[in-house]
């Protein structure tokens, strides 16, 4: 199967346009000409009757080929007897065909076409229907000994509760709630509402419900999109909601059912969920009918969006049709279903559309018809249309058409087109024959390049076998020599010495031994490399030149078709001139035959030469594909080779000296099994062991470890290599069968393929030149020979087209393009000029274009062969310099572990978890960063529109692309299609050039990192081995001191290496087999302390702190950085994968461990992902510039300046800005938005805007202000708009000021509005009254009054007032009629007010009158008179008006009560007098009151305050009487005080109301009298809006602590209680907060608990809590929420003992939910004809009846019961046998005696218990005897069987106890004893409590 392109990590979910195919692509874009696999015709679900046959067909396309194959969801079809896959080339059909269906195969079929673009997947259905009787599997039977399955665990479900009969479907109002308010009518007639007003109160209470409960999850949750069906298939709905948490679970429900979700990524997976920033995306694949139902997101458990899919079954009657219109018409697509529908779903190109400008869409009246009509169609408007209804959809191609009036140049472009199309289906053609062929020869060169791997790997072995045969041999004789010598020193020493001398002679052989091993171990280490890098080197350089040679011949054989190609391109171009000219077409024919001739000769000289070429050329070119794909793999395995070679030759010297380490398992186990053996063995025979005994069994264990490691070692690589072959051979076998599966019968191909594929070529090229000959020889027909011609020519050009890519491939891109381009222009050229050239020019041209092919091929081989050495001398360099830093790397590893073993450890385990954990921070800060930065950018991209821009802007661009690439001729197609491929290709190679790095380094990294653990683990060996020989020579020196006995020493030595069997590691003395054979009768002295240190130092590079993603503006300076832990490292930085140098703008700064990347003057071209890369450690980071709108500080500054015009003429604004695109542009006048219209017109470019306002008028004077926002910013400038008129007219009325006889003044108000300008003058005209003239008086001033002293007694005038400014004059006011020198007294004066009063003087004031009768006051006159006198008295002189408005009467007697008037003088005389004055005493002011006393309070609420206080005490001439009280209120969080009453208040006594509930203020009282008011009296502290404190106290005696609901009814509980402060109300269920769905209402005075629609897991205590400052108080309740039990399964009867029957039933359902749930069995006969009761409280599932009589019928019946109800019955079978009455003679049998009595004995123990607080506690075994046991329940040894607390029963042998409410002391122990006259039985178990 083909493989998606490496390095690319691309899967983009695409459209097909048949529903059901789900296309996914590899790459990100699609190179020009190629495309992703597709479906024409997929297969179709299929009902068969069993035993007929089944054809599943299918038609893909897809360029390149797709390759096809099946499957199904059951399993494989690989049974070739069942499945036979095959292809019929003359239809293009891909046949799955099931010859005798069965009803096994029953099953959704899979067809999967894939190419390297991308693949696509559809399935469909075989139903059969199965022929004959079928016997039902008997139900499996339930063990009757099996009592542990009786008690299962509860398990919550979400589940839909089924509606009654009158009930709303709940799913009503989950669908209502996340749906638009366009859509309630629909909803509520789909489920039968019509209550709009009861439906919309409900659903804005459960709406803000829902939000409360959304509100602890979520912050927002909108842009709700219900779900849809789409063209391919699939359904789809999203919304966007920003989580809280993040980390709280995002659940998907279908019909109350949870559904597995996957993100996308895994195709198995039908529900799916993407998330784009605070959008997610659910979407349902391959749709069948069951997808039908209500979907509903919960985020933990709150409800976040429901929407209802509906697939209804209906089918098209009459589909879409094409339809092709011209430009600016209207086209139409119409459909009619098979069942009426309201609405169906329409959509363009896979996007839906919507009603409006662009669409109509219909419905008929009957609603079969559906219409979609185009309005106004264009170019872009081409595509496909789609009609979906459920699972189905229709399509109709719209084609819109230009104009008729299109030139000769368009009709001969249009023509071409069509010439090309019929090219390329012929040529398509020719591929697929191509393609085959192609297969078959890659096939046999797969099988010789397998021959070849294989040769080289066997031959490899072999070069390596002699070198690590010798390197073993002398490692061997010289850990020979060593010992021998060892021993025969130890030998030689007496016991005297032995202890002194043996220990020196040890640390000497050790010293020696370990430099020697040293010095053996890093010559065989180099040796073997060395020579690994020679064979390689040799090898590679052998590949080479193999290559290079094959490449030359390759482009010879490439040049000579490129030859032909062009001869035969020339001669369809001349073919097609001979179709429109018969001399043409003469020359032409000509032309063909010399073409065919010359073409017949090449192919005759070069067939058999040519066709091994180009099957080698092939192998090559799929080995060179292969070896480039899996070069780095190849280089890893062979590095990873080499290191294994060396590190299993030091392995194996290690095992021989001191048989350390193992790295295979099979290897130390056998390895551990002979050391045990040979060290048993050496324990025995030690003391009469001599040195030639000693030496022959080391040399038999050498050869033996050596035989069996090399056994081992061939038996590993053999596996190996069987195993990679096997899997080559897999892949091979796998591609071959689908091959073979696309050409029609795999068996019979593959039988071909393998047994003759030089054959099949032959003959494949021998049936190719005979249809050419044919064809050339049926070349008399015209027709026939041009027909024939262009298929061969088409199928060359194909060929040498794909050839000519692979090798251009390799080539240099200007190179290419170059002459590519010239090639391409000269054959435009001569296409051009074909029909007026002759035959002399087209030969001459082919003759050019041979030259140009051969100097290009030349100039080709000189550059790849120049490349190639390039390359070899690159990965030769690369290849050392990697060996040296390797070797220098260990080198200096191992010395450096030598010498700071115990530093390093130290320190690595700080450097270790100082990393750690600056990991972990740096990982979280860069997660919280990268999250900060993606919720911004989220939100940002959310607030843009400019994804539907660029959607749009791709759809106008594409419909360009393709109007101009159809207007192209196929030069210039052609031209562009190899410049596009040679472009993706370089790209491509790039890619993987960069991937194949990156994975070099990888590779690199982990090989390091196993060789530092390799030479870790060495050192470690060699570590233990010292300490072993320590050991070994402190054991050695012990056996001498104690001289134990031989069998001693052997029983020792036995006991020690039992002991020490968990340490064997591999690396003890004993494991050696030679230190320890040595050492005779010594005993070995245990090991102390570590062996092998616990930590492993990793001292390799890594980052402290990594880049982070950064932003930076336009300009702006940008800076990373990182942190390594070594300061002797250096690195790379890249950006998007390429290396960066540093230059004017970059710098590249190492201080240190911080690496930085400083950016200069930032630019958009700098934005990218940035990573920094050292020893083998990476570290990535986005860097983001930020471009905002800027406005230049001029600008602004004019932009801001007012802009005054004159009414009628236009306004312009400009303001220019930077910024990036896309930038939206906004105007506003006086903040309302403008839009481009009448009289506005707005100019926006991507550097300024321009707004004009056209014919202004005055009151479009405002405010003008532009709003500028992108991506990144928002800014704002603002102006003025000033439009000049002149102003309105003066405002009235005219008011006269005097109307006297010498003068008249009046006055008015200014106008209105002055015209945008200062009003400078007003012009006055004066007509006398009975007069037709006006007089002009002429400009005034600018204040608005006027006095006319030229007027006469008695007359009547009338005046225009005009206002003036520089625009000119406003319209007239008028006056009223002014008479002048008439007789008019003034109007009375307001009363006067008593200023002051004193003993002998009152003091007056009072206001003029409001009517001075035409002229001005000259004065006033003021009279008193004492209360209760009806005459009043002047008080000043009679002749002397008073002028001011105030006066002091001193004509008073004290202690009087006086009242005042006064009236107004004008030139007429006084006018009426005004009101009394108050009453006011001539006497002096009174002193203010005192404070008030006592004053407390004495009384509270939330809102009120009482208060009460004593008069103040009155001190005469200080402190007088208080007439009244103000009381005054402030809270204790402000400075002003507030007055509570506005009126003195007389009593002693307030209540201060509306006051805040537990607020603080401060209050105090003001005493006053006239004279004023005295100094306030507060409390001395603050108070409290509240009542007195009174402790928490619940006052409801009669609330329940018990209550029992059904599921599904409403849970309401309400306390009642006392407290002062209002205390906090906490509500908990089982010590926990009560759940989101329940519903709590605190009140001042009680609480309530509501559950809507209880459910099961409700059940539980509740605790309501009330506490605040005094104290606190609860009460519990427990609530247990049951339901209505389901009926158990099917009951079944069997008779095992004849009169009784066994009666058994599957559980019911809610078994599993309630531990109380039990079973009840009735039963009733034919004879009675009733129901019994037989059984009741079963708690398992099978019960037997006894005395069952024959010849009777009996019905059995099972109810499932709880505490609440018993469920509906299950019934059984009828039981019964008819009673025969035949005579029949009995003999009696002796009677024997049997006993039946057993023992007591307990078949099912008692299990342990753990039950919470409150709950019930049930417990039950079972126990049999005979006679039947008296049971005897204890708790702690005590006695429960008289215990009223415990209901405690024994029915048939189930012994139960149940503990109604579990509290603390019912912990402990409870035994069963069971007790008869035969014996005693006990179980036990325990119960505990939990908290």
């Amino acid at each position: 199967m083909k493989k998606p392109a490496e390095g690319t990590g691309v899967a983009i979910r695409k459209r097909s346009k048949l529903p059901g195919v789900m296309i996914t692509q590899y790459v990100e874009e699609l190179p020009p000409g190629m495309t992703t696999p597709d479906f024409t015709r997929k297969p179709i679900p299929l009902t068969i009757q069993e035993g007929k046959q089944a054809l599943f067909t299918a038609i893909v396309n897809g360029d390149p080929v797709p390759e096809v194959s099946w499957g199904c969801n059951k399993g494989d079809i690989s049974d070739t007897e069942k499945y036979i896959t095959r292809f019929d080339q003359r239809n293009g059909e891909y046949i799955l065909e099931l010859p005798h269906v069965s009803s096994e195969q029953a099953d959704t079929y899979k067809c999967l076409a894939i190419n390297p673009f991308g693949r696509a997947v559809c399935t469909a259905a075989l139903n059969v229907i199965e022929v004959g009787f079928k016997k039902r599997k008997p139900a499996p039977k339930n063990d009757p000994e099996d009592f542990r399955k009786m008690l299962k665990k509860k398990v919550v479900m979400r589940k839909e509760k089924p509606c009654k009969e009158g009930e709303i479907d709940p799913r009503f109002w989950e669908v209502l709630l996340s749906a638009h308010r366009k859509d309630y009518e629909r909803i509520c007639h789909e489920y039968g509402v019509t209550d709009f007003r009861w439906m919309l109160r409900k659903l804005n209470q459960m709406k803000m419900e829902r939000e409360a409960e959304q509100s602890k999850y979520v912050e927002k949750v909108d842009s709700m999109k219900q779900i849809e069906v789409i063209t391919d298939g699939t359904a789809k709905f999203e919304l966007d909601m920003k989580l809280k948490d993040p980390s709280n679970k995002i659940l998907l429900y279908k019909d109350g059912k949870l559904l597995d979700y996957g993100d996308g990524s895994d195709d198995s997976k039908r529900h799916n969920m993407k998330q784009f920033g605070e959008t997610y995306l659910f979407s349902i694949r391959d749709l069948v009918p069951e997808d039908a139902g209500l979907y509903q997101v919960d985020v933990e458990d709150a409800n976040m969006f429901s929407t209802s899919l509906s697939l209804p079954d209906v089918h098209f009657e009459s589909a879409l049709k094409d339809t092709t219109v011209v430009q600016g018409q209207d086209a139409v697509f119409e459909c009619s279903l098979s069942k009426p529908l309201p609405q169906i779903t329409w959509s363009a190109n896979d996007i839906t559309v919507e009603p409006g400008e662009k669409y109509d869409i219909t419905v008929s009246k009957n609603k079969h018809s559906h219409k979609l009509a185009v309005k106004n169609c264009k170019a872009e408007d081409k595509g496909v249309y789609s009609a979906i209804v459920g699972l189905k959809s229709s399509q109709g191609t719209l084609v819109v058409e230009e104009d008729n009036a299109h030139g000769k140049a368009d009709e001969v472009d249009e023509l071409a087109g069509r010439l090309v199309e019929e090219q390329a289906r012929l040529q398509r053609e020719k591929d697929e024959l191509e393609r085959k062929a192609q297969e078959e020869r890659d096939e046999a060169a797969r099988k010789a390049q397998a021959e070849k791997d294989e040769a080289t790997r066997k031959a490899q072995a072999e070069r390596d076998e002699p070198a690590r045969r010798k390197a073993q041999e002398e490692k061997d004789e010289a850990a020979r020599k060593a010992q021998a010598d060892r021993d025969e020193a130890a030998r030689r020493k007496s016991q005297d010495e032995r202890d002194e001398a043996a220990r020196k002679a040890q640390e000497e052989r050790d010293e020696a031994a370990r430099k020697a091993q040293a010095e053996q171990d890093g010559a065989a280490r180099r040796k073997a490399q060395a020579e690994k890098d020679e064979a390689a080197r040799r090898k590679a350089q052998e590949e080479g030149d193999e290559a290079a040679r094959r490449k030359a011949q390759a482009e010879q054989d490439e040049a000579a078709r490129r030859k032909a190609q062009a001869e035969r391109d020339e001669a369809a171009r001349r073919k097609a001139q001979a179709e429109q000219d018969e001399a043409t077409r003469k020359a032409q024919k000509e032309r063909d035959e010399a073409a065919r001739k010359a073409q017949a000769e090449r192919d005759e000289a070069a067939r058999r030469k040519a066709q091994e070429e180009r099957d080698e050329a092939a192998r090559r070119k799929a080995q060179a594909e292969k070896d480039e794909a899996a070069r780095r793999k190849a280089q890893a395995e062979r590095d990873e080779a080499t290191r294994r070679k060396a590190q299993e030759e030091r392995d194996e010297a290690a095992r021989r000296k001191a048989q350390a380490e193992q790295d295979e398992a099979a290897r130390r186990k056998a390895q551990a099994e002979r050391d045990e053996a040979a060290r048993r063995k050496a324990q025995a025979e030690r003391d009469e062991a001599t040195r030639k005994a000693q030496k022959e069994r080391d040399e038999a264990a050498r050869k033996a470890q050596a035989e069996q490691d090399e056994a081992s070692r061939r038996k590993a690589q053999e596996e190996r290599d069987e195993a990679a072959r096997r899997k080559a051979q897999e892949e091979r076998d796998e591609t071959a069968r689908r091959k073979a599966q696309e050409e029609g019968d795999e068996a019979a191909r593959r039988k071909a393929q393998a047994e003759q594929d030089e054959e099949a070529r032959r003959k494949a090229q021998e049936e190719r030149d005979d249809a050419a000959a044919r064809k050339a020889q049926a070349e008399q027909d015209e027709e026939a020979r041009r027909k024939a011609q262009e298929e061969r020519d088409e199928a060359a050009r194909r060929k040498a087209q794909a050839e000519r890519d692979e090798a251009a491939r390799r080539k240099a891109q200007a190179e290419r393009d170059e002459a590519t381009t010239k090639a391409q222009k000269e054959r435009d050229e001569a296409a051009r000029k074909a029909q007026g050239e002759q035959e002399e020019a087209a030969r001459r041209k082919a003759q050019e274009e041979r030259d140009e092919a051969a100097r290009r091929k030349a100039q080709e081989e000189r550059d790849e062969a120049a490349r190639r050495k390039a390359q070899a001398e690159q990965d030769e360099a690369a290849r050392r310099k990697a060996q040296e830093e390797r070797d220098e790397a260990a080198r200096r590893k191992a010395q450096e572990e030598r010498d700071e073993a115990a530093r390093r450890k130290s320190q690595a385990e700080k450097d270790e978890a100082a990393r750690k954990a600056q990991a972990e921070r740096d990982e979280a800060a860069r997660r919280k960063g990268q999250e900060e930065k993606d919720e911004a950018a989220r939100k940002a991209q959310a607030e843009r529109d400019e994804a539907a821009k660029r959607k749009a802007q791709a759809e106008r661009d594409e419909a360009a692309r393709r109007k101009g690439q159809a207007e192209k001729d196929e030069a210039a197609r052609k031209a562009q299609a190899e410049r596009d491929e040679a472009a993706r290709r370089k790209g491509q190679e790039e890619k993987d050039e960069a991937a194949r790095k990156a994975q070099a380094e990888r590779d690199e990294a982990a090989r390091r990192k196993a060789q530092e653990e390799k030479d870790e683990a060495a050192r470690k060996a060699q570590a233990e081995r010292d300490e072993a020989a320590r050991r070994a020579q402190a054991e050695r020196e012990e056996a001498a001191r104690k001289a134990q006995a031989k069998q001693d020493a052997a029983n020792r030595m036995a006991a020690m290496a039992a002991r020490n069997g968990e340490v064997n590691i591999g690396s003890t003395l004993g494991e050696t087999g030679k230190d320890e054979k040595g050492i005779g009768d010594k005993k070995r002295k245990k090991r102390v302390g570590e062996l092998v240190p616990d930590t492993l130092i990793d001292h390799r590079v890594h980052f402290l702190s990594g880049l982070s993603n950064t932003a930076a503006k336009v300009g702006e300076r940008a800076e990373l950085s990182c942190k390594l832990s070594s300061e002797d490292s250096t690195g790379m930085w890249y950006k998007d994968g390429k290396e960066l140098e540093p230059k004017d703008t970059i710098t590249v700064v190492k201080d240190g461990a911080q690496h930085k990347l400083i950016i200069n003057n930032c630019h958009d071209k700098d934005s990218g992902k940035y990573k920094f890369e050292a020893e083998g450690c990476k570290s990535e980071a986005t860097l983001t510039i930020e471009d905002p709108p800027k406005i230049d500080a001029d600008a602004l500054s004019k932009f801001s300046e007012p802009v005054n015009v004159k009414t009628g003429e236009s306004a312009s604004f400009k303001l220019p800005f930077s910024g990036k695109d896309p930038i939206r542009i906004q105007w506003f006048q006086d903040d309302e938005e403008l839009q481009e219209g009448h009289g506005v017109k707005i100019e926006k470019s991507s550097t300024h805007s321009r707004l004009r306002l056209a014919k202004c008028q005055r009151k479009d004077t405002s405010e003008i202000k532009v709003k500028i926002k992108n991506e990144f910013a928002t800014v704002e400038a603002s102006s003025k708009l000033i439009v000049l008129d002149k102003p309105t007219p003066p405002q009235g009325p005219v008011e006269t000021v005097e109307s006297s006889l010498s003068a008249v003044e009046f006055k008015w108000k200014p106008p209105k509005d002055d015209g945008g300008c200062k009003v400078t003058n007003y012009n006055l005209e004066r007509q006398q009254v009975g007069r037709n003239t006006w007089t002009k008086i002429g400009d005034i001033p600018e204040q608005p009054t006027y006095r006319d002293t030229d007027v006469e007694r008695g007359r009547k005038y009338c005046y225009k007032i005009r206002a003036k400014n520089s625009e000119g004059l406003s319209d007239n006011l008028t006056s009223e009629v002014i008479a002048a020198g008439s007789l008019a007294f003034p109007g009375s004066p307001a009363p006067p007010k008593i200023a002051s009063a004193f003993k002998d003087c009152i003091n007056l004031a009072w206001l003029p009158p409001s009517n001075t009768g035409g002229g001005s006051i000259i004065g006033y006159n003021v009279e008193k008179r004492k209360k209760g006198s009806n005459i009043w008295s002047q008080v000043n002189p009679k002749d002397e008006p008073i002028r001011e408005k105030k006066y002091a009467v001193k004509d008073i007697i004290e202690g009087a009560e006086y009242e005042f008037r006064v009236n107004a003088i004008n030139t007429c005389g006084p006018g009426e007098p005004s009101w009394p004055s108050e009453c006011a005493f001539a006497r002096d002011p009174k002193k203010p009151p005192g404070q008030v006393k006592d004053l407390k309070i004495t009384g509270s609420s939330y809102t009120n305050l009482s208060l009460s206080w004593t008069k103040p005490t009155e001190v005469k001439g200080v402190e007088d009487e208080a007439k009244g009280y103000f009381l005054e209120i402030r809270p204790t969080d402000q400075l002003d005080w507030s007055r509570c009453n506005t009126n003195a208040v007389i009593q002693t006594s307030f209540t201060i109301v509306g006051l805040k509930s537990m607020a603080s203020y401060w209050v105090r009282v003001i005493a006053t009298n006239e004279g004023g008011e005295g100094l306030p009296q507060g409390l001395d502290n603050y108070i409290i809006a509240m009542p007195p404190p009174v402790k928490p106290k619940f006052t409801d005696s009669k609330m329940k602590s018990f209550m029992v609901v059904k599921a599904g009814n409403t849970v309401r509980v309400s306390v009642s209680f006392e407290a002062s402060p209002l205390p906090d109300i906490t509500w908990l269920k089982d010590g926990f907060p009560v759940g989101k769905h329940v519903t709590i209402t605190n009140f001042d005075k009680g609480s309530q608990l509501f559950i809507y629609t209880s459910e099961l897991c409700d059940t539980g205590i509740y605790t309501v809590t009330i506490k605040n400052v005094v104290g606190q108080d609860t009460f519990s309740i427990e609530i247990k929420v049951t339901d209505d039990p389901k009926p158990p399964g099917p009951v079944e009867l069997e008779q095992n003992v004849q009169g009784t029957v066994t009666i058994t039933w599957a559980p019911s359902p809610d078994e599993k939910r309630d531990d109380r749930l039990h079973y009840m069995v009735m039963q009733r006969d034919s004879i009675k004809g009733t129901w019994c009761t037989i059984a009741d409280r079963l708690f398992n599932n099978k019960f037997t009846v006894i005395n069952i009589l024959p010849g009777r019928e009996y019905n059995f019946r099972v109810f499932a019961k709880n505490d609440l109800s018993l469920s509906e019955p299950s019934l059984s079978p009828v039981w019964g046998t008819t009673k025969k009455k035949e005579k029949f003679t009995c003999e009696l049998p002796k009677p024997k005696t049997i006993d039946f009595q057993v023992a007591p004995k307990f078949i099912v123990p008692l299990k342990l218990h753990a039950a919470p607080p409150g709950y019930e506690c049930y417990m039950s075994c079972a126990v049999i005897g005979n006679p039947t046991p008296h049971i005897t329940w204890y708790h702690d040894n005590v006695s429960l069987n008289t215990n009223a607390d415990y209901y405690i029963t024994n029915v048939c042998g189930i012994c139960s106890l149940l503990i109604l409410r579990v509290g603390p002391k019912d912990m402990g122990e409870y035994k069963v004893v069971a007790e008869s006259p035969l014996g005693q039985a006990e179980c036990s178990t325990k119960l505990v409590v939990r908290e």
